[in-house]
């Protein structure tokens, strides 16, 4: 079998629906740097190598995005295709509260940030 002279890259949401318009791209050893965008069937390609060193990064509107460092020692499918899922982005809010004046320990003004996390 000839080593495949085309990388394919798959992106799918959490139900392994194909994404597309997902921004990909390609970082290579030396710094060079390609982009692309997923067809309407999650999927995008570059002219390179699959099996040379390389970082591929996947991001999409409304998922956490990934990356991956792949070829040069790494596990490369036969194929020549890279899977991502995506994930949910995970969202923070911060809740402001004013702090009082509590026993005259706490001058007036002082906002306290507490990040909530992915509440959902």
């Amino acid at each position: 079998m000839s080593t495949p002279t085309t990388l394919t890259v798959s992106v799918s949401d959490p139900q392994s629906r194909p994404l597309a318009a997902a921004q990909v791209t390609h970082v290579d050893s030396d710094g060079s740097t390609l982009h692309s965008t997923t067809d309407q069937r999650g999927m995008a390609r570059f002219d390179v190598d699959p099996s040379a060193p390389a970082t591929v990064s996947v991001s999409a509107d409304g998922f956490a995005p990934d990356s991956r460092l792949i070829g040069g020692g790494y596990p490369t499918r036969p194929d020549g295709v890279e899977q991502f899922l995506l994930g949910p982005e995970a969202r923070t809010r911060a809740r402001l509260t004013r702090t009082g004046r509590r026993h005259g320990r706490s001058p007036r003004g002082i906002v306290d940030a507490t990040t909530l996390g992915d509440r959902g």
